[in-house]
């Protein structure tokens, strides 16, 4: 049962990765960091918004490309997901406690994976160097 639930931290951790650098190869196209960030999710979640930044996504060729890559992961994360949690929820009957503590282990877990990820001084350092590269970047392309 640890198994599942060290599985699963690792698939959220492996889909939160994933979307931080589906975020950067937006950022290295020259799109601004959040929406670069609300692009990688918006792909990878298969959610398809529909604003003027999704547009500029379709039009440029290397943003189609990064924005292609993450549905398609996105549909194979998912289902990692749920398979690992179908299975780590898998109880005999009537035991409904061990399965409380588990989701509530889980939502704290993720929770925590998160929190690590995306406001850690390593996560905001590296949005930050990409800022400054996307921002050098954009005046060699204006000279």
């Amino acid at each position: 049962m640890l198994l599942y639930l060290f599985l699963l931290a690792a698939i959220v951790l492996i889909i939160l990765a994933v979307v931080k650098l589906g975020s950067i190869a937006f950022q290295l196209t020259g799109m601004e960091p959040r929406m670069a960030m609300f692009q990688a999710l918006s792909a990878f979640t298969n959610t398809g918004f529909t604003t003027s930044a999704s547009e500029d996504v379709v039009k440029n060729r290397k943003r189609r490309v990064v924005a292609s890559v993450l549905i398609v992961i996105g549909y194979i994360g998912i289902v990692g997901v749920i398979v690992t949690l179908v299975r780590s929820f898998a109880v005999e009957e009537g035991e409904w406690l061990p399965v409380l503590r588990r989701l509530v282990f889980i939502l704290l877990g993720i929770y925590a994976l998160y929190f690590v990820f995306i406001f850690s001084p390593p996560g905001r350092k590296l949005g930050r160097r990409f800022a400054r590269y996307r921002e050098r970047k954009n005046k060699a392309g204006k000279e």
